[in-house]
């Protein structure tokens, strides 16, 4: 990436130097989607992997220069991070406590990485060791699953072309947004519908400051994304079932995305205005406002492939594959990592009977004085006893030193870690799960395999 570029990543990643690029051959979904932008702008796109930062997917559009390149960034996290999400969400456990515990686990860790992006490493730390206190119980997934090698070595097929490229082209979307003022009106309209028929024009709280011309934002890119990965799988002749994968992937991808969005905008409000942040609970964006968006979503997709379902008088199929898509998107285990993200939140801000001390300072003077004596303590014992804590500590250890701690916090208990853990960790064997396939070899923070 060039000069501009470069330094525009590193202000949004919160990087102290260059990033570090993430290599790989020829990948189809960007050579497609590159292509189909074209249809809409006249423009060059360029996309840009990164490794070991924080997770993150953007685009860099310069409106001064019109026609100019698109840069489109992302990070090899952030598909680690939906790939975990998306495990726990399916993966059979004992019952639905048990999956709330390992999703609270997993929001902690991302809101982690969150507060290093926002410069506030002594929180991110204390962050990152509690979510190891969290008592789950054994259950194992696949910790980042390997996803940017599955997509770099699998044939386009649907749940890799959605799985891949919706991040990208949902952000794609977004560069979109002032192209077409019929769609903005159109999401308008529809969200204005939609809130008046279930809520009577008085939903239940739209969340944070913002969070309504934030949500239409988001419904504008959702749906000019879900035409450019149309649009790139134009022309294949799918059967029922390949388009039963492909809608279901929509649903799918668009949880993850929107609850990493979510505890990104958690960990903003923490920081920046705490006050807000406390108020604003993670379920503020809570699951009406997901239902919108799934809604207004494959109404948008119903919309566009009408006419091609209809030249084979198949409009009734189209129907019943919509609501294949809108089944898959009320998955119970989805509803359950929006409730341990919202327990998350309350454990960082002291809301809840786990954390009688919140986690983040901004919530709580005593916040270092009553938690890193005892996280310490606790992450010398596992330093001791589980490769595991070891290779994902050091790897949280070194995306926190390739950031910068703008907010100047005590990185004590950071620099406590860094000595537990050697400079190159076990590495765990990763990969892709098969079906209901169960990987004995990787268990997640907390479980009973390290008591």
């Amino acid at each position: 990436m060039d000069a501009r570029v470069d330094f525009a990543a590193r202000s949004i990643l919160n990087l102290r130097a260059a990033p570090e690029p993430l290599v790989h051959p020829e990948w189809d979904v960007i050579t497609s989607l590159a292509r189909t932008f074209t249809r809409y702008k006249s423009t060059e796109i360029e996309f840009h992997g990164v490794r070991n930062c924080v997770p993150e997917v953007f685009t860099l559009s310069p409106r001064s220069a019109r026609g100019g390149t698109v840069h489109c960034v992302y990070t090899e996290r952030s598909y680690n991070i939906a790939a975990l999400l998306r495990t726990i969400a399916v993966v059979k456990v004992p019952d639905e406590g048990a999956r709330r515990l390992i999703a609270q686990s997993a929001f902690l860790q991302l809101a982690a990485d969150y507060l290093l992006q926002q410069g506030a490493h002594g929180d991110a730390a204390r962050v990152y060791c509690a979510s190891w206190l969290v008592k789950t119980p054994l259950l194992v997934v696949g910790q980042d699953a390997g996803m940017i090698e599955t997509f770099l070595t699998n044939p386009m097929i649907e749940s890799v072309m959605v799985e891949g490229g919706w991040p990208l082209a949902h952000e794609l979307g977004h560069s979109l947004y002032d192209g077409d003022g019929q769609v903005v009106e159109w999401c308008a309209d529809m969200l204005a519908q939609y809130v008046e028929h279930y809520f009577e024009g008085s939903p239940p709280r739209w969340g944070p400051p913002g969070a309504r011309g934030g949500l239409l934002s988001e419904l504008v890119a959702d749906y000019f994304g879900a035409e450019l990965i149309l649009r790139t799988m134009g022309g294949r002749a799918l059967d029922t079932t390949g388009w039963g994968v492909f809608l279901s992937e929509f649903a799918a991808s668009m949880w993850a995305i929107m609850l990493m969005e979510t505890c990104k905008e958690v960990v903003r409000l923490a920081c920046e205005d705490p006050a807000a942040g406390r108020a604003a609970a993670a379920s503020g964006q809570r699951a009406w406002m997901y239902d919108v968006r799934r809604r207004l979503l494959f109404g948008g997709i119903q919309a566009d492939l009408s006419a091609a379902f209809a030249e084979v008088g198949q409009e009734d199929l189209l129907g019943s594959l919509i609501g294949v898509g809108l089944d898959a998107s009320s998955m119970p285990g989805y509803a359950v990592l929006l409730t341990g993200l919202t327990d998350s939140q309350h454990m960082m801000m002291g809301l809840g009977r786990e954390a009688p001390v919140p986690l983040l300072e901004g919530f709580g003077a005593r916040a270092a004085q009553f938690w890193d004596p005892l996280l310490g303590r606790e992450a010398r014992r596992r330093a001791r006893k589980t490769d595991v804590f070891r290779a994902l500590t050091r790897e949280f250890v070194n995306r926190a030193r390739a950031t910068d701690n703008f907010r100047g916090q005590d990185t004590g208990l950071l620099d406590l870690l860094d000595r537990l853990v050697p400079d190159v960790a076990p590495v765990l064997a990763r990969r892709r799960l098969e079906g209901d396939e169960t990987d004995l070899r990787i268990t997640l923070p907390g479980s009973a395999g390290d008591h």
